[in-house]
């Protein structure tokens, strides 16, 4: 998962772990990206990345995407 600005990673990462049993392999909340990889069963990582960019798309004030 990407996202801008980079402290957004860290909600998402949040959410992804509360979501389903993943392993949460690196994070990068530095720069003007946020990265975040993570690890575990298929179905496992799409609900957590599901997870994730629900809470990002959910935040007051965030532009839509293009």
């Amino acid at each position: 998962i990407e996202v801008a600005p980079a402290a957004y990673i860290v909600l998402a990462a949040n959410e992804a772990e509360k979501a389903a049993k993943i392993t949460l392999n690196h994070y990068s909340s530095s720069g003007a990206y946020g990265r975040l990889m993570i690890s575990g069963t298929e179905s496992a990582v799409m609900q957590s990345r599901d997870a994730a960019v629900a809470a990002i798309e959910a935040l007051e004030g965030r532009l839509p995407s293009k």
